[in-house]
């Protein structure tokens, strides 16, 4: 069951963009009808995390042939490896507290024939540009 809708076309008669933030308190009044309602649609944005290497260790494997030879420099791309594993697991952990759930007001009837419609995202700013009833929007301000 789909949610939201991200499009670009023009609203409907009275209905208005408006922007919304993550821990913005929302009124218990549909989005998308302006009737009544405790139901919300929880969305929910997932921090993405990448797995890019930051090192090119292509250029390294022939060093480790030389260990002998090279012992300081050996010793400082293990210690490079090391501190990139080290890094890549606290990065994983950090991108998965980043984690986003918006709780917008959705009554049933509107869930299941109109969804909600999103304009724009932003992650980092932790807010959102979604189409709105004028009844929801003059109960935001």
């Amino acid at each position: 069951m789909s949610y939201v809708v991200r499009s670009n076309s023009p609203s409907r008669q009275g209905h208005a963009d408006i922007t919304i933030n993550v821990h913005q308190k929302l009124p218990r009044i549909c989005i998308r009808c302006g009737d009544s309602t405790k139901r919300v649609s929880p969305l929910r944005y997932k921090d993405a995390y990448t797995e890019v290497n930051p090192y090119d260790w292509a250029r390294a494997t022939p060093f480790m042939i030389f260990i002998p030879f090279f012992q300081i420099i050996a010793h400082v791309l293990i210690l490079a490896r090391i501190w990139q594993a080290i890094e890549k697991r606290w990065n994983r952990r950090k991108a998965s507290t980043n984690d986003l759930t918006f709780k917008i007001p959705h009554c049933l009837s509107c869930s299941k024939k109109r969804p909600i419609i999103q304009r724009h995202f932003d992650f980092h700013g932790r807010n959102m540009i979604v189409d709105a009833h004028p009844a929801f929007r003059g109960s935001l301000s």
